[in-house]
């Protein structure tokens, strides 16, 4: 997985691979298709996304492999840092979602 390798890398590959899901949810719909995957021009749901793959998925699969082959190990710990990174993505977005709303006077009472 892409999301193995260093973080430079890692977001080099997750880039590639969201827009080809973009891509793929544009030919969909011109299809006349419910799109698989929507909003992935969006930062936050691309970083969720991320996210979540690298949690659900790839985390236990790598986990896996992990005991069976330890010399993975290294790229264990690349998931893991890019999957923190996700975290703080999201985090950081939201943050700033949050800030905007209330800087417009819009935010949740």
């Amino acid at each position: 997985s892409g999301q193995a390798l260093r973080p430079g890398l890692a977001c080099q590959w997750g880039d590639r691979v969201l827009e080809e899901f973009q891509q793929q949810a544009a030919a969909e719909e011109e299809a006349g298709l419910a799109p698989f995957m929507t909003g992935l021009d969006q930062p936050l749901n691309r970083a969720k996304t991320q996210h979540g793959f690298t949690s659900y998925v790839l985390r236990p699969l790598w986990s896996a492999l992990v005991d069976i082959f330890p010399q993975l190990e290294p790229l264990l710990r690349n998931l893991d840092e890019n999957q923190r990174r996700y975290k703080s993505e999201i985090d950081q977005l939201v943050r700033a979602e949050e800030g905007e709303s209330v800087g417009t006077g819009t935010a949740a009472k």
